[in-house]
């Protein structure tokens, strides 16, 4: 069943393509296709106060044993993150915008840096980061707030000339977090999905109904 015209308030039509989904916004924003047999599931939500949140429906850590955090564990989560990121290997569009997911994106969204500060201080962000890998589309298109730094803050051993950030929320495992959303611009002007940093924990409440749910397999 379809969700009634106009629930997509606040949001700018786009087209929007990832994997096997294809979502088309300009007619309420539900998905034109759907995988017939499910990995996990994914959808948009709205808070009351008119944002719209990446929500992770489904925990592709669910069979991780997390009582225990240590090495072992955290190659676990990272491995099952690795894997969900694959399901976007073809990209994601929006707003005619190819945000490439590549071996980039899989390195430096589970072992940047600022992934591994977490992993080793705060293991249950990270583990939150790393479910959020099964909802890429999601935090693109829920992405607000657009900005390109207009040059390197440091020099760079790779293609990356510039960077494009945004804010987002996300809500994962009954818990939320705004966070930044990093997209590198390579010196061919390709888009490449680079990181989601800056977590942070927030509160809000999403409105009844869902703006928008995809299935994977």
């Amino acid at each position: 069943m379809l969700p009634p015209p106009g629930i997509f308030v606040g949001i700018s039509p786009v087209d929007a393509t990832c994997g096997d989904a294809v979502v088309n916004y300009r007619f309420a924003g539900w998905a034109k296709k759907i995988t017939p047999r499910r990995a996990f599931k994914c959808s948009l939500r709205e808070t009351t106060g008119g944002n719209i949140v990446a929500v992770v429906d489904e925990d592709i850590l669910s069979r991780i044993d997390l009582t225990q955090w240590n090495d072992t564990t955290k190659k676990a989560v990272k491995a099952a993150a690795r894997e969900a990121l694959r399901k976007f290997d073809g990209g994601i569009v929006v707003d005619g915008i190819t945000r490439k997911v590549n071996k980039v994106t899989r390195k430096e969204y589970t072992g940047s840096n600022y992934s591994e500060k977490i992993a080793e201080k705060f293991p249950t962000l990270y583990a939150d980061k790393m479910r959020s890998a099964s909802a890429l589309d999601d935090i693109v298109l829920a992405t607000t707030d657009w900005a390109r730094d207009g040059k390197l803050v440091h020099p760079r051993v790779d293609n990356f000339v510039d960077f494009d950030h945004g804010n987002v929320l996300i809500e994962t495992a009954g818990r939320q977090y705004s966070a930044e959303v990093v997209v590198g611009i390579t010196d061919k002007g390709e888009s490449v999905f680079y990181d989601v940093v800056d977590i942070e924990p927030v509160n809000f409440t999403l409105k009844t109904g869902i703006l928008n749910q995809r299935y994977y397999e």
